[in-house]
C-alpha cells in the first residue's frame, strides 16, 4: 500500500510538471477579451505616439551625447562624435568583428537623424525621429511603431 502511495504522488507531481507548460501556453493562445467603451482599466493595444514637438536637439548639442539602440536584438551603446562620427559598442562587436567598437556615420536635418554604415558586411541605414530632447525609431520588429530611444548621458 506504501509503494502505491508513492507511485501515486510520484504521477501526480509528473503530471503537473508536464501540463503546466500545456495548461499555460492553452491561456497565453486565447485571445484577450475585447475591452468595453468606457472601461477605465482597459489599456489601448497600440501605445501613443509622441506629441510632435519641435527638436530640441541638433548637430551641435548632440556631439558627446550616448545613447542605447537595440540593433537586431542586441542592445548597442552609441557615442555621438564631432565630424558626423558614431561610435557603436557591444560585447559581441569584439567577438564578431575583433574590435571594440563599430565607426559609423550619423547626420541631423531638422527633426530627422539618420545614421549609415556597413554592418555585417552589408550597407545599411538607420533613420530616427527627434520629438523635443527625446529621440524615436520606427521599429519593423513592432510594425512600424515608434519605440524611444534611451539616453544614457
Amino acid at each position: 500500500m506504501e509503494d502505491n502511495k508513492f507511485l501515486f504522488i510520484f504521477g501526480a507531481v509528473l503530471i503537473v510538471f508536464l501540463g503546466f507548460p500545456i495548461v499555460m501556453q492553452m491561456i497565453r493562445g486565447q485571445k484577450p477579451a475585447p475591452a468595453v467603451a468606457g472601461d477605465a482599466n482597459a489599456a489601448p493595444s497600440v501605445p501613443a505616439e509622441p506629441a510632435k514637438t519641435p527638436p530640441l536637439l541638433n548637430e551641435g548639442n548632440l556631439i558627446g551625447s550616448e545613447w542605447e539602440v537595440v540593433v537586431y536584438g542586441f542592445p548597442t551603446k552609441c557615442t555621438l562624435a564631432a565630424g558626423g562620427v558614431v561610435y557603436a559598442s557591444n560585447p559581441m562587436a569584439k567577438q564578431l568583428y575583433g574590435v571594440d567598437y563599430v565607426e559609423e556615420k550619423w547626420s541631423v536635418t531638422h527633426d530627422k537623424m539618420r545614421v549609415s554604415g556597413t554592418f555585417g558586411g552589408q550597407e545599411q541605414v538607420f533613420d530616427f525621429e527627434i520629438v523635443g530632447d527625446q529621440i524615436w525609431h520606427r521599429s519593423k520588429e513592432l510594425n512600424g511603431q515608434l519605440v524611444q530611444i534611451k539616453r544614457l548621458r
